[in-house]
């Protein structure tokens, strides 16, 4: 059993909301933390079924069976709809995790590798993201991610040691997805030029994550809170350039629940360098800005048209010693 992951799992607090797709890193992570008594009673195993073929089904069989024979509680969700993409995947994914870790008053934990952190960076680099987009899942937030230390093949490792079971999914090979065309084409060139590449890859996001934390803190103390929007003095950008303002809006617009892309982010720090009392703008991601006497209001759209757990996913089943 990884050691940092059994540590990484004893620092959580309260109860925990355990990410198993039934595929070998969360297979694995359900192994280690069904091991740990002190995890295993805090546990709730929630997985969700894409809907998008026999292995998605079989994998949420897998994992509602592994579960139950650990005499742990599991929750299964099931979309609706079949997704097209990963952006749709994910967005349901995280939705129905949210939803069953808000019941319990839980933490999510997901099975995230340092695998996963390399290829995320590079992906984000080849996308052209800001420091904040490159610290990765490095960045603070709601996620526990026990196995981020660990390499996957450390965790083939273990699965082989447990024999455990799990599914593969077939996406996994298709190269129509980015994460698998860096996995398979550029990463083991990358690796094979510079042997210190994935150091470095790490390094750059580590780096990138101390100073989102900067930004954000910086972003907290010139903007006020305000229920359903966000206040700044539009005198705190005086002395400011285009650069160092296009720096804090990503950080502004999170606390409103938003990833600002960079479109929106443009847009954004156009109108807090050029806009006059009275003028609107519509942002991106259902953001939208007023400057009033001294202030710029910014606020978010309802959700309406994006995807709703309560329309695109259902729980199916619910079971297991005390539930969910």
């Amino acid at each position: 059993m990884p050691v940092s992951a059994a540590r990484a799992f004893a620092r959580v607090p309260g109860p925990i909301v355990l990410a198993v797709s039934g595929g070998l890193d969360s297979m694995a992570l359900l192994d280690i933390a069904a091991r740990l008594p002190s995890v295993k009673r805090r546990c709730c195993v929630a997985t969700f079924d894409h809907a998008t073929g026999p292995h998605s089904a079989e994998a949420a069989r897998l994992v509602r069976s592994t579960a139950r024979a650990w005499g742990m509680p599991v929750v299964v969700g099931r979309a609706e709809q079949a997704g097209s993409n990963e952006a749709e995947w994910r967005e349901m994914r995280w939705k129905f995790l949210q939803a069953v870790a808000a019941r319990r008053g839980a933490t999510v934990i997901t099975a995230h590798t340092r695998d996963d952190q390399i290829e995320t960076v590079v992906m984000r680099i080849l996308r052209g993201a800001s420091a904040r987009g490159l610290a990765a899942l490095y960045a603070d937030g709601p996620i526990v991610r026990p196995l981020l230390g660990v390499r996957r093949r450390k965790l083939e490792r273990y699965a082989r040691s447990r024999a455990l079971q799990f599914v593969e999914d077939p996406t996994n090979s298709s190269p129509r997805f980015m994460r698998n065309r860096v996995r398979h084409d550029p990463l083991p060139a990358f690796r094979a030029a510079q042997p210190s590449f994935e150091r470095d890859m790490l390094r750059l996001a580590r780096q990138a994550s101390t100073l989102r934390q900067r930004v954000e803190r910086v972003a907290g103390q010139l903007s006020r809170h305000t229920g359903q929007a966000i206040e700044l003095q539009v005198s705190d950008f005086d002395g400011l350039n285009r650069d160092g303002i296009a720096i804090l809006w990503p950080a502004f617009v999170a606390r409103l629940g938003v990833a600002l892309d960079r479109r929106g982010v443009h847009r954004a720090t156009e109108f807090s360098m050029t806009s006059r009392t009275g003028n609107r703008a519509q942002c991106s991601r259902g953001i939208r800005l007023e400057r009033r006497r001294g202030i710029v209001i910014v606020t978010r759209e309802p959700a309406v048209g994006r995807l709703a757990t309560s329309s695109q996913a259902r729980v199916v089943e619910m079971g297991g010693l005390h539930g969910c």
